[in-house]
């Protein structure tokens, strides 16, 4: 099961029977860091489950395990993932170009992602400088360059995105 970074979930511990009293249920993840959960919960008496509540700490992988419980135990594999990649800027915002000339500028994103992020992008107006067709940030980066060269004397605006509701620009 997958759950975003910074997102809570909640989960069900099952017993195949129904018990008398309160049964403890002790939790554990591994590796910590990746998933928080509680370290027991408590089935109700005459009750075979009981809900608790994990929250995704950091992008990775952690085993969830309930038990040991009368020498029986469940692990799930949870895979926490990054939050969506939003735009974070293009550096410098500013460039002077010469006719001919080439600049790097630099996106950057909020997170890494673990596949490329492949972005739309235009200099307006046209003709006063160009770039190649798509910037595409590396998968587990969170930057990428953005070759521009000038073609005439004026002024441009490159504009990055949209990539889920963000934009960077740079002139």
């Amino acid at each position: 099961s997958s759950l975003a970074a910074s997102a809570t979930s909640v989960c069900v511990v099952t017993l195949n029977a129904t018990q008398l009293t309160e049964t403890p249920v002790g939790l554990s993840v591994d590796p910590s860091g990746v998933l928080a959960a509680p370290a027991t919960i408590t089935v109700p008496a005459q009750s075979l489950r009981a809900e608790f509540a994990v929250t995704a700490l950091a992008p990775g992988e952690a085993g969830l395990t309930a038990g040991p419980l009368n020498g029986s135990g469940q692990t799930v594999t949870v895979q926490v993932l990054p939050p969506p990649p939003t735009l974070a800027g293009l550096a410098p915002p500013e460039g002077a170009l010469v006719v001919g000339a080439t600049a790097t500028f630099t996106l950057s994103l909020n997170a890494a992602q673990p596949t490329e992020t492949i972005l739309p992008f235009a200099l307006v107006p046209q003709g006063i400088a160009s770039s190649p067709g798509a910037i595409t940030v590396p998968a587990g980066t969170l930057t990428a360059p953005v070759p521009v060269t000038g073609l005439a004397p004026g002024v441009a605006t490159l504009t990055v995105g949209p990539l889920n509701g963000t934009e960077a620009q740079s002139r």
